[in-house]
C-alpha cells in the first residue's frame, strides 16, 4: 500500500509541473518561453497586462486544452524513467 501511496505522489507531482510549464505569466512556463523568444515573452507580458485576470483566465483554459493534451502522453513515460517501474 505505501508503494502505492509514493506512485501516486509522484505521478501528482509530474502533472503538476507540466501544469507549472504553461507559458502564462503567473506560471515558470513564461521562462521556458523567454528562452525560445524573449520578443514573445515581451508581447505576452503586456497582453497580460492589459488583460489583467480576464487574460489570465482565459491563458489558464488554453493551456490546459491545448498544453495537457500534448504533454498528458509523456507523464507515463516519465515516470517509468524517474521510478523504474510502469505506471499502475
Amino acid at each position: 500500500i505505501m508503494v502505492q501511496i509514493l506512485a501516486m505522489v509522484v505521478y501528482l507531482n509530474l502533472i503538476l509541473a507540466v501544469f507549472n510549464l504553461i507559458p502564462i505569466p503567473p506560471f515558470d512556463g513564461r521562462f521556458l518561453l523567454g528562452l525560445f523568444s524573449p520578443v514573445l515573452m515581451f508581447r505576452a507580458e503586456i497582453v497580460m497586462a492589459r488583460l489583467g485576470m480576464m487574460g489570465f483566465i482565459i491563458g489558464l483554459f488554453v493551456g490546459l486544452y491545448v498544453v495537457f493534451p500534448l504533454v498528458l502522453p509523456l507523464i507515463p513515460a516519465v515516470f517509468r524513467l524517474i521510478v523504474g517501474v510502469p505506471l499502475f
